[in-house]
């Protein structure tokens, strides 16, 4: 929408007095409709008249010479002296004000002023001008957005009423041609039939090459639009559209499912009129705009991508949505690209602006024949009635750590680096620097073409990441190093009922099934984890999201729980709001603090907390692994709301010697001897929570190897195992 008072724009280049010849001309033949329509000759007529003339003096003279050959008629000769009296006092009078109070004084001119009035503007449409611009930008406006002849006149006709004052107060301001009213004798001045001015109007509106104000009583040209008038923009085409290109991979490289990429390869492969209107969306950088190249790759077309320009409006981007539009439909099978696809898609008030017209946007969406992908990061503020129109739509997640080696493993290959990494400093890179695949390759382009050595291009890699992270994060970021945990994870020494290898399988099926958006269970990958402390329940649900290729989002009770009545179940419903958005894995550390029984309940707020978490529980289409120490005190509901529930308890003598053999041996260097290892295997209550604490307390940073020994490890464990049953019996004597 534009205001009334915003309306004019700056004039574009044009080549002088030639062209504003041409302005006048036409400007001429508008005036003759008015006056053959009798309307009143007021100051604001007079003001445009003059300007189509020129000047002043040759109405004047025109008018004297009329009136000596007109019959005679009572109060002539008064009128005579007074059109002498305006010639005298050109230079000081108001000269348009003062031919409205001549003709108001003298009733009898008014027959011969609407003569002398049409006969000059005849003379005036009689005289040669050259009007190049205004014909190569009617012919730019048929090629560009393939408008026909009644469009392109009244696109002229509102280019000069914007730019030329005299014209506008006059035809606008006084005669309002574009009110319900005038419209019959815009119509005639423009040369169209009635009938077809307000479908093309509002078709020039729709397409955004009009702007509209709220009461459609004001119509101006799209800032981008007129480049068409500017002798200095020669290809006006690039303003516009400009050709789909760039890297294409292949279809297979995306992480989205196999099927939904096919399936959108067959819609845009159709050959029928029916709309075909494809969203994708989701988090920036993690390959939407790639799709849509392969997509065209694939399908063996041309494509077409909007332009998008500093401070362009919502008005300039429907312009070149339709200039795409029209480029798309002289080439069989292509289609269009619109990126930041929510600045046309957002219906809602956001961001400061207006309300997009819907019911043009509903329309838009289902006119045959057009075939357009959207790209959005981002379909929160998109009306319901808007989703339901497309034909498909894709979502493209977050890339997890597995995601991201295959990213890392593709673009050193395109790029002719396959050798210079390996697997390993690949997940190293992806776990430490959770990037979007833009990212990646951005930065190996970068590093390659300023560093040859490979020790420099490698920290060179890690600068332009971290730079990167640090940016998005405020200036906070520290690369995600790999956890001494989970290197240091063995699944042998795991202290779970069950095999960890059958374990992992299923969550490997679970896994496939989810990322293929297979129909699945709501709350399927649900899990519950219980034991005694230090038994490895968070180390394996670390474990299973890093071999998942999954992002772990860890919360404990602290990070959630608020003491506002509310804020807790904000949180929760965030917590999985965000893993769902990722696709990471939901790991909630004591669990208990939020599914303890209702039946405990003493306020009204731990009800509503407990109902909270169940519901997003059961809702959660990732897996969510919550772990607790008291499974005693959990609610009954809440225990069914998990499909698999996994015991963990004391470690027996084959996870003891595992556990031994992955953390202690290298320590020491030497067999264990055998009475060492039966008083090992001899504790009860051992966990791998004991042996990580006591290989932290004897690291080589810390302890000098010489101090480190069997029997030294083996005394530390044992006093950790005699501190946890202390610590148990002090609170079962305290419980009493």
């Amino acid at each position: 929408m534009i205001s009334r008072r915003k309306s004019r724009s700056v004039s574009p280049r044009l080549t002088g007095e030639v062209e504003i010849d041409y302005a006048r001309k036409k400007t001429a033949s508008w005036l003759i409709c008015a006056l053959e329509q009798r309307v009143g000759m007021d100051e604001n007529f007079f003001d445009c008249l003059f300007w189509v003339l020129g000047e002043k003096e040759p109405l004047l003279w025109a008018l004297l010479k009329a009136m000596d050959g007109a019959p005679r008629k009572a109060g002539m000769p008064a009128a005579r002296r007074a059109v002498r009296e305006i010639l005298e006092n050109l230079r000081t009078l108001n000269a348009s004000f003062a031919c409205e109070e001549l003709l108001k004084d003298h009733p009898c001119l008014e027959d011969l002023g609407y003569a002398v009035a049409c006969n000059v503007c005849r003379e005036v449409m009689g005289q040669e001008t050259d009007g190049a611009i205004y014909a190569r930008a009617g012919q730019g406006l048929e090629r560009v957005f393939g408008l026909g002849r009644e469009a392109r006149a009244v696109c002229e006709f509102i280019f000069i009423l914007q730019h030329f004052s005299a014209v506008e107060h006059y035809f606008e301001d006084e005669l309002n041609v574009f009110r319900f009213g005038r419209r019959r004798l815009l119509a005639q001045m423009l040369g169209i039939p009635f009938s077809c001015l307000r479908p093309v109007t509002e078709e020039l509106v729709g397409f955004g090459i009009l702007e509209s104000s709220a009461f459609g009583n004001v119509l101006r040209l799209t800032e981008s639009v007129l480049a068409f008038w500017d002798a200095e923009e020669p290809r006006q085409e690039t303003l516009f559209h400009r050709p789909l290109e760039g890297e294409s991979l292949p279809l297979h490289s995306f992480h989205i499912p196999a099927a939904d990429a096919g399936h959108a390869l067959r819609l845009l492969q159709r050959r029928d009129e029916a709309p075909v209107h494809i969203l994708l969306y989701g988090a920036s950088g993690t390959g939407k705009s790639s799709f849509a190249r392969t997509l065209a790759r694939e399908c063996g077309v041309k494509a077409w991508a909007v332009t998008s320009r500093e401070n362009d409006s919502d008005s300039d981007r429907r312009a070149s949505l339709t200039a795409c539009l029209h480029l798309s439909s002289l080439h069989k099978g292509s289609f269009v690209v619109v990126d930041e696809a929510e600045r046309l898609l957002d219906t809602d008030l956001a961001f400061g602006r207006q309300t997009k017209d819907k019911a043009w946007l509903n329309d838009f969406l289902e006119s045959p024949g057009r075939r357009v992908i959207w790209i959005s990061n981002q379909v929160d503020h998109i009306d319901p009635a808007v989703r339901r129109r497309f034909s498909f739509s894709i979502y493209f997640e977050n890339l997890g750590v597995g995601g991201r080696v295959e990213v890392w493993r593709q673009v050193m290959k395109r790029l002719g680096l396959a050798g210079r990494f390996d697997v390993p400093r690949m997940t190293a890179l992806s776990r430490s620097y959770p990037v979007e695949a833009a990212v990646i390759q951005e930065a190996v382009s970068q590093a390659r073409s300023l560093y040859g050595k490979r020790r420099d291009f490698y920290a060179a890699l890690e600068r332009i990441l971290q730079a990167h992270l640090t940016l998005q994060a405020g200036g906070e970021f520290r690369p995600k190093r790999p956890s001494p945990e989970l290197e240091e994870f063995t699944p042998e020494g795991v202290c779970m009922e069950g095999d960890v290898e059958a374990f992992m399988a299923r969550c490997r099926r679970v896994d496939a099934a989810m990322r293929e958006n297979k129909a699945l269970r709501s709350g399927c990958g649900a899990m519950l984890f219980y034991g005694p402390p230090g038994t490895g329940k968070t180390a394996l649900a670390r474990y299973m999201a890093d071999r998942l290729g999954r992002e772990c989002l860890c919360r404990r009770a602290s990070d959630l729980m608020n003491a506002f009545v509310g804020e807790t179940e904000k949180n929760i419903a965030a917590a999985f709001r965000q893993a769902e958005k990722s696709g990471a894995v939901l790991v909630i550390d004591e669990a208990d603090s939020f599914l303890s029984s209702r039946s405990m309940a003493r306020h009204s707020w731990e009800n509503t907390m407990v109902n909270e978490f169940l519901t997003a529980l059961e809702e959660c289409r990732v897996f969510c692994i919550c772990t607790t120490n008291r499974r005693d005190i959990l609610d009954a509901a809440a225990m069914r709301r998990f499909p698999q529930k996994v015991a963990f308890g004391y470690a027996g003598s084959s996870q003891v010697r595992r556990l031994y053999e992955k953390l202690f041996s290298p320590l020491c260097g030497t067999e264990m001897p055998e009475e060492l290892l039966q008083k090992l295997l001899a504790m009860k209550c051992l966990t791998p929570g004991d042996f990580h604490a006591v290989r932290a307390q004897y690291d080589p940073l810390f302890v000098s190897p010489e101090n480190v020994s069997h029997s030294v490890l083996v005394e530390a464990l044992a006093r950790e195992v005699a501190l946890k049953l202390e610590h148990k019996e002090g609170a079962v004597g305290f419980l009493r």
